[in-house]
């Protein structure tokens, strides 16, 4: 009796387990997080500490700030970031723009 001959299948494909499934691109939320609590925080520090410096500054420029807080700055900053945007689509206004709302919220938490 001849020997039936099985079907024949491609080999299976090589994966590395070590490595694991691949990842989803970063969103823009988390560029966002990263900046806000990564590499500026480390850079910089606290950032009620340096807007409130930048804060002095720009009164003492303007004979007197029109922004009352750094609550109020973040979202000065996040409505520079919507007017860049709206002129000129950039990841970098979007992803700022974000980043400013998050320490706007953060700035309100301490208040």
């Amino acid at each position: 009796m001849a020997k039936k001959k099985l079907p024949e299948f491609p080999p299976a494909p090589k994966v590395d387990i070590r490595k694991g499934p691949p990842l989803e691109p970063p969103t823009l939320f988390d560029i966002a997080k990263k900046l806000v609590y990564g590499d500026r925080q480390k850079q910089y520090g606290d950032f009620r500490i340096q807007y409130a410096k930048t804060l002095r500054m720009y009164a003492e420029w303007k004979g007197g700030a029109n922004v009352e807080d750094v609550a109020d700055f973040m979202m000065l900053m996040h409505f520079l970031k919507l007017t860049r945007e709206s002129h000129l689509h950039k990841e970098d206004n979007v992803t700022d723009a974000i980043a400013y709302l998050e320490l706007y919220h953060r700035a309100r938490e301490k208040n």
